[in-house]
This record gives structure tokens, C-alpha cells and sequence, in this order.
């Protein structure tokens, strides 16, 4: 069964806390493609140092992390001739960071929507114990066929 299935999203029971104890929250910004996420990256990550003032971590170097461990989560196949190092558990990395990190965190990648079931499973499955948000932007389609 997928956490979406399971009664409260998948969150887990609040009664198994320790009171007053602070919960990691990670966001994890999936995009739709051509729905203004490069634009909501570029802040983001040009925002960094204020973000992490008020508390906000986006783990890993760059975005091109998120990119490579989304390719990991969604099991992306390498194309031959890709001059690009092996993205193979690169989600570990990136997720094990953010959960590391305590407070709120962000992981955006737009290509995230593309996860299948068992991959959306897996992505939410490896941020518990954290709080997860999935944060899914849209737009609006007289708006989207011109862009695309």
C-alpha cells in the first residue's frame, strides 16, 4: 500500500512524538514542467543564505543535485555517451541531508512528477520521519501550450 492510501496521508501518528520535540518538515517541490519552478529554483538558490537565516535548507551543492537525484528516484536511464558521472544513489545523499538538516527543508525538481507509484513511494518513504509536504505547482492551460 502506498502512503497515499494510507488514512492521514502518511503521516505519522502525532502521539508517537516527544512532546515539545521539532520535527524536520521537507518540502518537496515537483514541479510541473513549464509552471514557473525554474523561476522558483533561481530564488531559491540565489536566496540560499537567507533562507538558511530563517531556518529554510536546500541540501546539497546546487540544483544539479536535486536534478541527479531525481534521475536516482525515478530510476532514469543513463544515455549512452552521457558525459555525466553515475547518479546511483544520489536521493540517499540528497534525502539524508535533508533530514540531517532538522527544521524545514526543500528538494525541487519539476522531472519529479514523472515518478510512478512505486517511485513516489519510495521518494516520500526515505524523508520519514519528517513532516512531508509534496508541493505541486500548476498553471493554467491557455497559458501552458504557448510556453511549452
Amino acid at each position: 500500500m502506498t502512503l497515499a492510501g494510507r488514512p492521514g496521508g502518511g503521516r505519522a501518528d502525532r502521539r508517537s512524538r516527544a512532546r515539545g520535540a521539532v520535527r524536520s518538515r521537507v518540502y518537496l517541490h515537483i514541479g510541473e514542467p513549464k509552471t514557473g519552478t525554474t523561476f522558483v529554483q533561481q530564488a531559491m538558490w540565489g536566496n540560499r543564505a537567507r533562507l538558511a537565516a530563517q531556518g529554510v535548507m536546500l541540501p546539497g551543492y546546487s540544483h544539479q543535485d536535486h536534478s541527479r537525484a531525481s534521475r536516482d528516484v525515478r530510476q532514469a536511464v543513463r544515455r549512452p555517451g552521457d558525459p555525466a558521472d553515475s547518479w546511483a544513489g544520489e536521493w540517499d545523499v540528497l534525502t539524508s541531508q535533508a533530514l540531517r538538516a532538522g527544521g524545514a527543508t526543500v528538494i525541487s525538481d519539476e522531472v519529479l512528477a514523472a515518478c510512478n507509484p512505486p517511485q513516489a513511494d519510495r521518494a516520500v518513504r526515505s524523508l520519514l520521519p519528517a513532516e512531508v509536504y509534496v508541493v505541486l505547482t500548476v498553471r493554467d492551460i491557455a497559458s501552458l501550450l504557448p510556453a511549452e
